[in-house]
């Protein structure tokens, strides 16, 4: 659905989610812009609005909302990007109530002075956050020798990602070699008064916060900013070549809004999922079953963009959907209509027995040519990946940007889905 009609009166804009009249700005309805303060924003980030940071709060726990309706001129948001050209910069806030650290004795801004800090505040499930990795790791390996610290602030999106054993395998996995924080209470996350997913800070000799950046993007900027705080630690930076950073170039279609647009991140507990208006689960039975019930739900069929199908008996969870019953022929699903080049799926992991979700593109197996980094095929040529720890599976990666209808099922009642995440990169997740 395009963002505006025409009618006979002149243009009419509608809601970009939901289709009906936008009275509230920025391609969303008052419902879809109220529910959990859902507001547009550059690709690249996941945002946190006011009421979200009050529900975390109470919960300790991270809610991001995926970026809609942007402009394909639009690849990040800098804070700060040039360095200010007062002495009054601000003074970086201490690291503070943090339940362990991986990589490294516990560290103070304090105990690094004399150091340029670069704080990265992520989540190890969060797609955006994931495809900055390799960047930092190019600046760790090329700087550290020459005075750069870099902190990983990992602030939890979901429960299971409190869990160090679930973290540590998670830099494992992405090669994280710098020190990381857990920052369980998000109690740094909150003396930095963050909003997004990832936010980084660069930190200079004498402690004082001299370049931000929100979201993926501006890696050109930041580098710059890190080999200029060297320099003021008396580093002959010039001597020092820069890293090559690759291109991340993301497809056009991806920016274009609507229902043909990227697929918004999509959120399967309830506390994502307040009412009917402002939801990511079409199933109206969803919204007349109590919390943390179980339900058999019916898929209603005709999918559209941005949203999750349920079919099946499953459990309303607070920060998931839950299979409610072991099957034998994968009869229970989730399906929906995706637009992008990739699909990935947050599943959590608490027992002892590895367990098979089908995965298939407009009904059949997922092909080679489309599969992504985790789907694996059985001896009947099921397309399937092994959900055996806590973290994101790559289950789809097209080789262009298309709509496509993709269901996930098993037979397992220990499948637990939080997430779908989306992307339009030509490589990655």
């Amino acid at each position: 659905m395009d963002a505006m009609r025409l009618e006979d009166d002149g243009p009419t804009l509608v809601c970009t989610i939901c289709g009906f009249s936008n009275i509230a700005g920025d391609r969303l309805c008052a419902a879809c812009w109220s529910g959990l303060n859902r507001v547009a924003a550059p690709p690249g980030q996941e945002v946190v609005s006011s009421a979200e940071r009050e529900l975390r709060k109470k919960r300790s726990s991270r809610i991001r909302l995926r970026i809609l309706g942007s402009t394909a001129a639009v690849v990040s948001i800098v804070l700060a990007v040039q360095f200010l050209t007062t002495p009054s910069y601000q003074s970086a806030p201490e690291i503070q109530e943090i339940s362990g650290w991986i990589n490294t004795e516990p560290l103070t801004l304090e105990s690094l002075q004399g150091k340029v800090v670069l704080l990265d505040f992520w989540t190890y499930t969060c797609v955006n956050c994931i495809r900055t990795l390799p960047v930092l790791k190019r600046w760790y390996d090329r700087y550290t020798d020459y005075g750069l610290v870099i902190v990983g602030v990992h602030s939890p999106e979901f429960e299971f990602e409190k869990v160090r054993e679930n973290l540590k395998a998670a830099t494992v996995q992405y090669g994280v070699d710098w020190s990381v924080a857990q920052d369980n209470a998000f109690a740094t996350w909150d003396a930095y008064n963050n909003s997004a997913y990832p936010t980084k800070y660069l930190i200079d000799k004498d402690g004082f916060i001299r370049h931000s950046l929100v979201g993926e993007g501006g890696y050109e900027a930041t580098e710059q900013a890190i080999r200029e705080l060297l320099a003021e630690t008396g580093v002959p930076i010039q001597e020092v070549p820069k890293t090559i950073i690759p291109r991340f170039d993301r497809n056009l279609r991806a920016t274009s809004g609507g229902f043909t647009g990227e697929t918004r991140e999509l959120y399967a507990g309830y506390l994502r999922n307040p009412n009917p208006r402002a939801q990511y689960i079409k199933n109206p039975e969803y919204f007349t079953t109590a919390d943390d019930t179980e339900a058999f739900f019916h898929d209603p069929g005709d999918y559209a963009n941005h949203s999750i199908y349920v079919q099946g008996l499953w459990r309303k969870g607070p920060e998931s959907l839950i299979h409610a019953r072991v099957t034998d022929n994968f009869e229970d699903y989730i399906g929906l209509k995706f637009y992008g080049t990739t699909v990935n799926v947050v599943v959590n992991y608490e027992g002892d027995t590895p367990f098979k979700v089908v995965a298939t593109l407009e009904g059949q197996p997922i092909d080679e040519e489309s599969r992504g980094a985790d789907i694996e095929y059985d001896e009947d040529g099921k397309s399937f990946f092994l959900v055996d720890s806590p973290r994101m599976y790559g289950v789809v990666e097209l080789p262009e940007y298309d709509g496509l209808e993709l269901r996930l099922s098993s037979n397992s009642d220990q499948f637990r889905v939080f997430a779908l995440t989306f992307g339009s990169y030509a490589s990655g997740p």
